[in-house]
């Protein structure tokens, strides 16, 4: 989400801003603080997604993508363990 920096007034005068809405977000002492906050926030932004992984069924071979672990899944199709498709192991 993009962001930007207004200066404003008080003890706390430099407010970060939701640069499409307006909408203050947090507020610093000074420009070089709600900076570093900005970065702070967009890192954790990007942390937040979740990846996406391929896995496979250890018995009969049925791949899907999931947000998951493989192995808290079950094959749609024949109930077997699923394992990450990328690397592959024994599974369990």
């Amino acid at each position: 989400m993009p962001y930007k920096i207004v200066k404003g007034s008080g003890p706390k005068p430099w407010k970060i801003v939701i640069a499409s809405t307006g909408k203050v977000v947090g507020s610093s002492k000074t420009k070089k603080e709600a900076s570093a906050s900005i970065r702070a926030r967009e890192a954790a932004e990007h942390a937040t997604k979740p990846a996406i992984v391929s896995c496979e069924c250890i018995k009969c071979g049925y791949t899907t993508q999931t947000e998951k672990h493989c192995i808290s899944i079950k094959c749609i199709k024949c109930g077997g363990s699923m394992r990450r498709k990328e690397r592959p192991g024994p599974g369990r």
